[in-house]
């Protein structure tokens, strides 16, 4: 028998769109997923399709997946707002076994790319590089371009496991109050295959309560319900933070007993980061779009149950 999970991240802009201001909880099969929308900042979607707000310390780096061999961070930075100072992203690491990828935005305001400690270039004209990385258990590959449909600058990173869409969202959007605002970084990610071990993380862990069967599933108020401080870590790059599970060996034995319990779990899985978009100034003449009013990530998945 089979059925149809949707998974959706969706981001409301509450004064553009007030009919869309909340959105109900949706039960889709087996999986609960619950409201989007919010003010405030970074907005992360889970794997068990719930949504919070992750305010953060400025400057600071944060855990938000770690397995194995797999590694995803966050940096933040100030957002100054007509209501309230909050926190947007402003760098993405990446480390998948030794390989490691930065993402981040230059004085320019544009996404700088750097591969293993080498910033990469465009040179004049071009507007998209692909990088492949040949392993000797899986591969790595980073498609960057200036120009993706519906996202503008975009980084595309994927692993045999993992694939991160970061997005810049330029300088110049005004919030709902007219204050102009920084350019940051958001990402649409899945998880395309199960991790070899343990998962940690303030988005990793959603994973764990998803594959529990006897998880209770944690209340739908788009509050963080952990302890910030125990996800921060020293750099994009850091093993050594409490929530770091990278290089510990796995217990596969664990993990096919998990996938067995929880049979009606498919991949991939979706999970994202999103902020409140903002309008853009009236100067620049452009409409915007669905997608840049609501931060709509919308996928269907085949579930066999």
């Amino acid at each position: 028998m089979t059925s149809t999970t949707l998974k959706i991240s969706l981001l409301v802009l509450a004064m553009a769109l007030p009919h869309l201001g909340s959105v109900a909880g949706l039960t889709i099969g087996p999986v609960t997923i619950g409201p989007g929308g919010g003010t405030g900042d970074p907005v992360l979607t889970s794997f068990d399709g719930r949504s919070f707000e992750f305010m953060g310390d400025v400057g600071k780096f944060y855990s938000l997946i770690s397995e194995r061999s797999h590694q995803l961070s966050m940096r933040l930075k100030l957002g100054q707002m007509f209501d309230h100072n909050g926190t947007y992203m402003d760098g993405i690491g990446f480390m998948y076994q030794q390989h490691k990828v930065l993402v981040e935005i230059d004085a320019a305001g544009n996404l700088e790319v750097v591969l293993d400690g080498k910033r990469l270039q465009m040179s004049t004209g071009e507007t998209e590089q692909e990088h492949i990385l040949a392993l000797e258990q899986g591969e790595l590959m980073i498609n960057w371009e200036h120009h993706r449909a519906g996202l503008g600058q975009a980084v595309e990173i994927t692993s045999d496991m993992l694939s991160v869409v970061a997005y810049l969202t330029p300088a110049g959007t005004l919030d709902e109050g007219g204050v102009v605002q920084p350019a940051y970084i958001n990402f649409d990610a899945d998880l395309l295959s199960p991790p070899a071990g343990a998962m940690k993380g303030v988005i990793g862990e959603g994973y764990e309560r998803l594959m529990n069967p006897k998880s209770v599933p944690e209340e739908d108020d788009y509050k963080f319900h952990g302890v910030e401080k125990d996800y921060e870590q020293a750099s994009y790059f850091s093993t050594s933070h409490p929530s770091c599970m990278f290089g510990v060996p796995a217990d596969t034995s664990s993990i096919k007993r998990r996938l067995a319990e929880r049979v009606h779990v498919a991949f991939p899985l979706h999970f994202s980061s999103v902020q409140p978009k903002r309008l853009p100034q009236a100067s620049s003449g452009a409409q915007p779009s669905l997608r840049s009013l609501l931060g709509a990530s919308l996928r269907v998945n085949p579930m066999a149950v």
